[in-house]
């Protein structure tokens, strides 16, 4: 019995996909969506995420994609105005402040 096929054929080097992965995790996509749509092996990601593979490169990803997520979030906020934006900006900063 064959493995099941990924949706795509992923050809980024192994740091891209490292990347790619912790842009993923930070909007917390399951691991196996994150291979179906990426075609980065599904072992590669379960490593990535538990610490065992390229812990401080996926860690240095994964704080940039955090901070693109959080600035993106607050320009989106600034859509809004009085309380509402104020209390999803709160909001903004208060998941920003939790860990993954």
């Amino acid at each position: 019995m064959s493995a099941p096929l990924a949706a795509k054929q992923c050809d980024k080097p192994l740091r891209e996909q490292i990347a790619v992965v912790a842009e993923f995790h930070v909007y917390r996509i399951h691991p196996v969506r994150i291979a179906y749509r990426t075609g980065i092996e599904l072992d590669l990601i379960k490593g990535l995420i538990a610490g065992q593979r390229d812990v401080r490169w996926f860690q240095h990803c994964l704080r940039l994609a955090r901070q693109a997520k959080r600035a993106s979030s607050l320009k989106a906020s600034l859509k809004l105005q009085g309380t509402s934006r104020k209390q999803l900006q709160d909001k903004i900063e208060a998941e920003f402040a939790q860990p993954l």
